[in-house]
């Protein structure tokens, strides 16, 4: 039988990867505010506008209800202003939901 791995075996094992995550809480329609703050991720720590692929692996994205659609966008690489610019020109649309 053989022994379980100890620090000295594998430091991998017990040293995994760290990173940071971003969490955007729910909103209703001041989720627009969170494609602010994801804008200046993008730019600033992400490397540029959008363009497919998302992140590096030294971040991580959650959220839920529109914070969801705003982590979900920054994780899969979708170009932030272009998101914000259709959610702005849709909400004619949806101010009598």
């Amino acid at each position: 039988m053989t022994p379980p791995p100890t620090m000295e075996d594998d430091s991998d094992l017990f040293d995994p990867p760290r990173r940071i995550t971003f969490s955007f809480d729910s909103s209703g329609w001041l989720y627009t505010y969170h494609l602010g703050v994801a804008h200046y991720l993008q730019q600033a720590l992400l490397g540029g506008s959008g363009g497919g692929g998302g992140p590096s692996s030294d971040f991580a994205f959650s959220g839920s209800s529109g914070g969801a659609l705003v982590a979900g966008a920054l994780a899969t690489g979708i170009d932030i202003h272009a998101l914000a610019s259709f959610v702005i020109s849709c909400h004619g649309e949806c101010q009598y939901n």
